[in-house]
């Protein structure tokens, strides 16, 4: 996230230092492709032990999505004001590897049907799990590769990953944290322990949309919804085309909880806010008013992180 947000702020500015930044975390990417263990290109932490259905030992390990994509955003942006092979061949690399599955539904109306790409939030086959927000967040992106000089391939397989979101959102009011197809595929044995998990995150609302809990919240499970309305800006911006409604029936559902309301969230809690505060930021300039409001009030608590920093120099202050 502070890489992007350097790039951004050279593009402001045009000092250089900005860009040396960006371009010294840029680098130790590229020399640290594996940071998260041998196998595919990728980033991320060390998984809890015995997870999914992997080996219950101290030192498994495996690239995980939302670390990946964050570290892939950087070296798209970077390329976008140094162009290295390095940087476009690598994200290639890993767009093309990443584990995902595609899916046509023909009775779940026009995104199912036009085809859906679910990409899995770990790498290795006994972690398999899909979560909405990484999900989208590489969805955003394919569409910043599509958006390079000479890579345009990549549309299609972007606008699989869109389909799948607006599915989500738009057809099966799923607001929660796993991807609809947990419901729809109960029989199978790791959708069955994601669903034991997905129990205890969401809930039914008077609407009928499944949302994150509301009793004993997981902050986790809000996060991660409105970090979808963040990427679905991202991808607003790179793609062209209007995606206000579902961003606008996300930030809606995420502000009904305190964990997504700034005059009622936990300031003095143990909650982090990053979230409340960059989000919110990032989608100020969106056009409705109510984010520009949340951000404001949620500056005046004076959160500091490098996803707030990218938040308030965003992509379309740049474009």
């Amino acid at each position: 996230m502070a890489c992007a947000g350097f790039v951004n702020a050279y593009h402001l500015s045009y000092d250089l230092r900005y860009l040396q930044r960006a371009k010294e975390i840029a680098d130790y990417l590229v020399a640290h492709a594996k940071l998260a263990g041998e196998g595919m290109p990728g980033w991320g932490p060390k998984l809890f032990e015995g997870y999914g259905f992997c080996p219950d030992t101290d030192s498994f390990r495996t690239p995980d999505l939302w670390d990946t994509t964050r570290a892939l955003a950087c070296l798209l942006k970077v390329n976008e004001v140094d162009p290295s092979p390095a940087y476009i061949g690598l994200a290639e690399e890993v767009v093309d590897h990443w584990p995902s599955e595609e899916k046509h539904l023909d009775h779940e109306g026009p995104y199912a049907s036009g085809g859906m790409r679910f990409y899995r939030k770990e790498a290795e086959t006994c972690a398999r799990k899909y979560v909405k927000n990484t999900n989208i967040a590489m969805g955003e992106i394919i569409f910043r590769l599509a958006k390079q000089p000479g890579e345009q391939r990549y549309s299609g397989l972007a606008g699989q990953v869109l389909n799948s979101e607006l599915w989500e959102i738009l057809a099966r009011k799923n607001f929660g944290y796993h991807v609809a197809m947990i419901y729809m595929e109960p029989g199978d044995l790791q959708n069955r322990q994601v669903l034991a998990s997905e129990g205890k995150k969401v809930e039914k609302d008077a609407d009928g949309n499944t949302v994150c809990r509301s009793d004993h919240p997981d902050p986790s499970c809000w996060d991660h919804l409105a970090f979808e309305a963040y990427e679905l800006y991202q991808v607003q911006l790179l793609s062209g085309r209007d995606l206000s409604d579902p961003i606008g029936k996300i930030m809606r559902v995420y502000r009904t909880s305190p964990l997504g309301d700034t005059q009622r969230f936990p300031w003095d809690g143990g909650d982090s806010p990053t979230h409340i505060t960059a989000y919110n930021c990032f989608l100020r300039n969106s056009g409705k008013p109510i984010f520009g409001q949340e951000c404001a009030r949620a500056l005046e608590h004076h959160p500091t992180g490098a996803m707030i920093f990218y938040s308030l120099i965003p992509d379309d202050l740049v474009r």
